[in-house]
């Protein structure tokens, strides 16, 4: 093989690999958002049996709701009285003992009309054991005591205690099965009921050991483990709260084997929007290239402008059209006699008349080598004489007429 064709053969190979590489790396991402076990439990996105996307997209399908994900801050969510916000997978001590300020969006949702649907973690071990559960925080002595102005405000309330509930822990029984060796399955499912009539299902299969305590009078209990309320719900302002201990039976393993479709429509109730929020599950939308290119459908567009670099930088570093061979002979025909000399006596040929060339020359000396030079003036008129005699005649080669001016510059004095 040639050197140029290996060369060739080199380029092309590399741009084969590359395009692998990326094709191979596109693909074992999209496997991944397409599962969406990159996304946490509860997430929309997700559709493994921890996601929700399940009940995301069978509500799509019901054309008279529209469905939407949230991916910022709830307060500067579009929404009206007709909409049903889910925040499905919750951390229920956190939540209960986070300050007031930082659920304030929650708050003013529910009071323009807005019905606020939220389930939390299950929980199978006490939560209390824990550590930074219900956010308390371990004080850290400092060496020195300095004065500090003792503030008149009253401390901030949580949340738990503004709306007023609190929660408590009462484990579930434990499997019998010794062979479950994962610690989700080591606890058997307790059946909780439905507090009075109504068109919830009067039974439910409960994942988590958290029930609700201190209950505001404001509050109803919707299902009861024994006596302990796990699902609660109240009015505030013009909208509803509803908050369920348990998020299972929201998932897509719920959907799949313990389905309960007049469950799923009480949380939506009557309203025509419903909008999943992923912020708190941390799943936010940063405006970045990449995220404008696939909001406007730019993949295309990006790809054809790989493609258009790769075969600028191919076409920069190899030629398409194959170089010309030449024989050794040529070669040194084309290098011979092409030296400085030669290339200017080429010059003067393509732009002086052969009649003119020898006036020019004499100009040319005349300005460079006369100037104040009194003992070159005479011979300059001389010889200034001698080429308007030359130009007159007929046939003077302008060798001849040149040795004839050099006579006259060497005559001596």
């Amino acid at each position: 093989m040639k050197p140029s064709n290996e060369r060739r053969f080199s380029y092309l190979l590399s741009l084969l690999l590359l395009a692998g590489l990326v094709g191979g790396v596109y693909w074992i991402l999209s496997l991944r958002l397409q599962t969406g076990d990159v996304y946490p439990p509860y997430s929309s996105l997700r559709a493994d049996p921890l996601g929700v996307k399940v009940l995301y997209e069978g509500l799509s399908s019901q054309g008279q709701l529209s469905v939407d994900r949230n991916y910022g801050p709830v307060e500067k969510l579009d929404h009206d009285s007709e909409t049903v916000l889910f925040d499905l997978g919750e951390e229920a001590g956190e939540a209960a003992a986070a300050p007031d300020s930082l659920n304030q969006d929650w708050e003013s949702f529910v009071s323009k009309g807005g019905r606020l649907v939220v389930t939390f973690l299950e929980e199978n071990t006490d939560p209390q054991s824990k550590k930074n559960f219900l956010w308390e925080e371990t004080p850290v002595p400092s060496p020195t005591v300095i004065p500090r102005r003792i503030s008149t405000q009253a401390p901030e309330l949580t949340l738990g205690e503004k709306w007023g509930f609190s929660l408590g822990f009462k484990a579930p029984p434990e499997t019998t099965d010794k062979s479950i060796t994962q610690e989700r399955e080591t606890f058997q499912p307790v059946t909780v009921l439905r507090n009075g009539d109504g068109k919830l299902p009067p039974t439910l299969l409960w994942h988590s050991g958290l029930y609700f305590e201190k209950l505001d009078p404001a509050w109803t209990a919707i299902y009861l483990r024994g006596s302990l309320p796990v699902a609660i719900e109240r009015p505030m302002g013009k909208g509803q709260l509803v908050f369920f201990l348990d998020s299972y039976f929201v998932s897509n393993e719920a959907m799949l084997n313990d389905r309960h479709a007049d469950l799923l429509a009480y949380f939506v109730g009557e309203k025509k929007r419903v909008v999943f929020d992923e912020t708190h599950l941390g799943v936010k939308e940063s405006p970045n290239t990449s995220t404008l290119i696939a909001k406007y459908g730019l993949g295309g567009l990006g790809a054809g402008l790989l493609v258009l670099a790769g075969l600028f930088t191919w076409h920069s570093s190899v030629g398409l059209v194959p170089p010309t061979e030449r024989s050794p002979e040529k070669e040194a025909s084309a290098r011979s006699g092409k030296d400085f000399s030669a290339g200017l006596v080429s010059l003067l040929r393509r732009n002086i008349p052969s009649r003119d060339i020898l006036a020019v020359c004499f100009e040319s000396w005349k300005r460079t080598f006369v100037g104040d030079r009194k003992h070159l003036a005479a011979k300059a008129r001389e010889m200034e004489r001698e080429l308007s005699g030359l130009r007159a005649g007929k046939n003077i080669h302008p060798v001849e007429g040149y040795l004839k001016l050099s006579a006259i510059l060497k005559k001596k004095k």
